[in-house]
């Protein structure tokens, strides 16, 4: 893209001259070519385009932006290009972070095996889940209740929901779903920080035939 000023302008008959900053060299630009939201071109504007060629092989500028709008439009990219690094750095770090804690922890002898399993079942569960409802709301099937998908996410399902979301884009954006599903998150967090903390898994295992190695 170039960087220019608009030089000379006819308003009537929609055209004028860009000078470009790098060359000095003027070039034609036709209303046509500006990408504007109702704007009119006046002598004295920043635009950024591209150069290339008429009917008649001549150059000219063309898909023209004002700066400003230019500007902002790239703020607006970088900005959902940052939300989207927070979303994946979410949707993959947490499940992998948590991963890690519950190996340390089996490797300390303070889970069982089991509570592994069962976290992979019921992530791998809530996984099919959304592709069930996301397949549902295409083909106009009967779709699968939010709070069946927040109670299997609250069971231990959450890193599977979280995946899904990501990778099948659905029910990412919903604001009110994404809330309830983060205090689901927490509030299974917590019960299992709680249960660790007071050697409940330790007690569980003595209860019933769950091996700690």
């Amino acid at each position: 893209m170039l960087l220019g000023t608009i030089q000379q302008w006819d308003d009537n008959k929609g055209f004028g001259f860009v000078l470009v900053d790098e060359t000095n060299e003027r070039i034609f630009i036709h209303i046509n070519q500006i990408k504007s939201a109702g704007r009119r071109p006046q002598v004295g504007n920043r635009v950024v385009f591209k150069v290339g060629n008429d009917g008649k092989n001549r150059k000219q500028a063309v898909a023209v932006q004002f700066l400003i709008d230019y500007q902002k439009r790239a703020k607006a990219d970088q900005q959902y290009q940052h939300q989207q690094h927070r979303q994946n750095l979410m949707a993959y770090g947490l499940p992998v972070l948590f991963i890690f804690i519950l190996l340390v922890l089996q490797w300390l002898h303070q889970i069982p095996t089991v509570v592994m399993v069962f976290y992979g079942v019921m992530s791998l569960g809530t996984f099919a889940l959304y592709w069930k409802d996301k397949r549902a709301a295409r083909q106009g099937l009967q779709r699968t209740p939010e709070d069946v998908l927040h109670f299997f996410s609250l069971l231990g399902g959450w890193m599977g929901a979280l995946i899904a979301q990501r990778v099948l884009r659905h029910k990412s954006q919903k604001q009110p779903f994404r809330r309830f599903f983060w205090w689901t998150v927490l509030v299974n967090i917590v019960l299992f920080a709680a249960l660790v903390w007071q050697n409940g898994f330790v007690a569980l295992s003595k209860l019933y035939p769950f091996s700690l190695n």
